[in-house]
């Protein structure tokens, strides 16, 4: 009986070596972001996405008090949620010019990053729904709805940025489209 025993045990632990080599095959080799500043990622991202909509002209107006620079650990996390809103911005809107306005405002212990554009909706429907405290994310239309990414924004906001106080907020209107994303400083801050 001792020598099964022996041999799950030896079984098993060849099993987990080899699952732990390759669990090293999809880990980046050691690559780190450098610390950096939202404005020049958030410039790079806007650049980066109009090249996937060449018959769209994306217009953006940036401003912001925001002057601190973020952990580079974080960058993809940034990346990730920004791209995600401005790339809907564009694939969403019926109009070819887009005007695109990223406000970032400071405050004590978090910062604002509020995306806005002036598009009419398309036949587009937002997996969002009213509440009495503004907008949110409709669990069930989330599950059906398809590909503009808002569950994995939402999902990188609150765990990837290791804060669950890490709010979004969405207002659609026929006229507009805002979504208000409220981080707080924490660890992210150099």
């Amino acid at each position: 009986m001792p020598e099964i025993f022996t041999a799950v045990f030896t079984c098993s632990t060849n099993i987990q070596v080899k699952i732990d080599k390759i669990a090293t095959w999809f880990k980046r080799s050691g690559k780190k972001h450098s610390d950096f500043k939202l404005k020049f990622l958030i410039e790079i991202i806007c650049s980066n996405v109009q090249k996937s909509y060449p018959l769209k002209e994306l217009s953006l107006n940036y401003n912001s008090d925001f002057t601190l620079s973020i952990k580079g650990e974080f960058y993809e996390h940034f990346n990730d949620f920004i791209r995600i809103f401005v790339d809907n911005m564009l694939k969403h809107s019926s109009n070819r010019l887009i005007n695109c306005t990223i406000n970032v405002n400071t405050f004590d212990d978090y910062f604002q990053i509020v995306f806005e554009n002036d598009f009419p909706i398309t036949d587009y429907d937002f997996p969002i729904t009213d509440s009495e405290y503004g907008a949110k994310l409709d669990s069930i239309k989330l599950i059906t709805e398809g590909k503009s990414g808002l569950v994995k924004a939402v999902k990188t906001i609150k765990d990837d940025l290791k804060e669950e106080k890490n709010q979004i907020y969405f207002l659609p209107s026929k006229d507009m489209f805002k979504v208000t994303v409220l981080i707080y400083f924490n660890e992210l801050i150099v």
